[in-house]
């Protein structure tokens, strides 16, 4: 089940802009875009302001894919779906290129 609790009030904006563009480009209800978006994005940090202004592939891609791979029972992502948007903490390590998704940490 999703944590509506995580969810913070300074996203609504950007997730409305996400959520209006989304159904510009793939129809459907904004409101339903709007709701999958926030849950995707309390189960997997996205950089929202990032995936607002992506190229219409990397948008549709991680909008449908948030959408198509959410778990409603869960809360989370399933199959394995990284949005392109995930936030991702630089490790170091031997390559020096090691990052970590924060949602992988929510499963």
């Amino acid at each position: 089940m999703v944590d509506w609790s995580k969810a913070e009030k300074k996203d609504f904006p950007i997730i409305n802009k996400i959520a209006v563009r989304a159904a510009k480009i793939l129809g459907g209800d904004m409101f339903d875009w709007a709701m999958s978006v926030s849950a995707g994005h309390i189960a997997c940090p996205v950089d929202l302001e990032g995936l607002y202004a992506a190229r219409e592939f990397d948008f549709v891609h991680d909008v449908a894919g948030i959408n198509k791979n959410l778990n409603h029972l869960t809360g989370n992502l399933d199959n394995s779906f990284i949005p392109r948007y995930a936030i991702k903490n630089r490790k170091g390590g031997r390559l020096g290129k090691q990052y970590h998704y924060q949602c992988l940490s929510n499963r």
